[in-house]
């Protein structure tokens, strides 16, 4: 009888124990779990687990943070504005360069609408930017606020009359 008893505290123990190891290492987020940003030459980079994401992925990944998701769609509507009025204010820029280069008369006019186009894709370009940080930001802040709310301790009790398991948050 008293064999038996050892043998299911025993096995009550390993159980308790195991699970004790599923739950703090599958529900608590990592530091790797955050996007990290990079400033480049040619732009922000992002990077999570040390991988570098594309705008795509971090669309899939920010997707169920729906303030995140918000501020990523809204930098993505600023960055097509910038890119159209760049790539406009380019054209206009370059077809009177070339027609120089080439030794024609330039349209001076076509090259003043030009650099105004592309100098009013700058505060578009600016504020995308800033946008796709915050969303960034957001995702980062949400996964550290949810860990305070899930486990951090969870272990096994056993006194002279009581036998479970303690959780705290």
């Amino acid at each position: 009888m008293q064999k038996n008893f050892l043998r299911t505290v025993l096995l009550v123990i390993v159980i308790a124990t195991a699970v004790k190891a599923q739950v703090l290492d599958n529900t608590l987020p990592t530091q790797s779990d955050t996007v990290r940003i990079e400033k480049k030459s040619g732009g922000d980079r992002f990077f999570r687990n040390s991988k570098e994401l594309k705008i795509q992925q971090l669309q899939k990944l920010l997707k169920n943070n729906e303030q995140a998701n918000k501020y990523l769609k809204s930098a993505k509507s600023s960055s097509t504005i910038a890119t159209l009025f760049g790539y406009a204010g380019g054209f206009m820029m370059g077809w009177p360069l070339g027609t120089l280069m080439g030794g024609g008369k330039p349209n001076w006019a076509l090259l003043g609408v030009g650099a105004g186009l592309a100098s009013v894709s700058l505060p578009f370009s600016q504020s995308a930017k800033k946008k796709t940080r915050k969303a960034v930001s957001e995702y980062n802040t949400t996964l550290t606020s949810t860990s305070s709310t899930r486990f951090k301790e969870f272990n096994f009790v056993m006194t002279t009359n009581k036998v479970g398991l303690v959780s705290k948050f």
